[in-house]
């Protein structure tokens, strides 16, 4: 009976350390006045993408207005960097595409439910990229609060974004880019914009 009675505590030390992060309230900081680490990826170039994106399957999250007067208010999506050739304005797309995301997925599931959405950028780099195209990417979190008062932090994200005139494609992943995350818009990517 001791060694079972330690394996139950053991377990839950472990609960109760992995379950702090979610239990522990974030700031209502969105992440908009932190200036996060930017690199510019030295791979091989990145290829022309393998199949034409298709406009009439956009898929990101939109949603409507809530009529509760403290909910989050929907986002609104960037329309296309200036210069997709200009590291600045290619990691500025791809962070603030992916917190219009990541707010209108939750506003989307929770409506006005939703009182406080904050997001943390880790990180933001470049790629290689076709001629006249951008790669950009974004690490990141996410934190939210509940009417109820339910409180929920997540894992660290990973969204890259292929961007040139007429479309940007999205892929994501969990986890930390340093761990070997790397979606690939090129080969894994979503549709979630198409420029006139």
């Amino acid at each position: 009976m001791p060694a079972r009675r330690a394996l139950l505590q053991a377990g839950a030390l472990g609960l109760t350390g992995a379950l702090g992060g979610c239990l522990l309230g974030g700031d209502a900081d969105d992440g908009a006045g932190q200036t996060p680490a930017t690199t510019t990826r030295t791979t091989a170039p990145t290829t022309q993408r393998t199949a034409e994106p298709d406009c009439f399957e956009v898929t990101r999250p939109t949603t409507g207005e809530s009529n509760e007067p403290d909910a989050v208010a929907p986002a609104s999506y960037p329309g296309p960097p200036p210069d997709r050739t200009d590291e600045s304005d290619l990691t500025g797309f791809a962070e603030s595409f992916e917190r219009a995301f990541r707010r209108n997925g939750l506003v989307r599931e929770h409506g006005g439910d939703l009182v406080e959405f904050g997001f943390t950028t880790d990180e933001t780099w470049t790629e290689n990229a076709p001629d006249d195209a951008g790669v950009a990417g974004v690490e990141y979190r996410y934190h939210y609060t509940l009417r109820d008062g339910v409180i929920a932090d997540s894992p660290t994200n990973v969204a890259v974004y292929y961007v040139d005139a007429s479309v940007a494609v999205r892929a994501h992943a969990r986890g930390r880019r340093d761990a070997g995350t790397e979606p690939d818009p090129m080969e894994e990517g979503i549709t979630v914009a198409c420029f006139d």
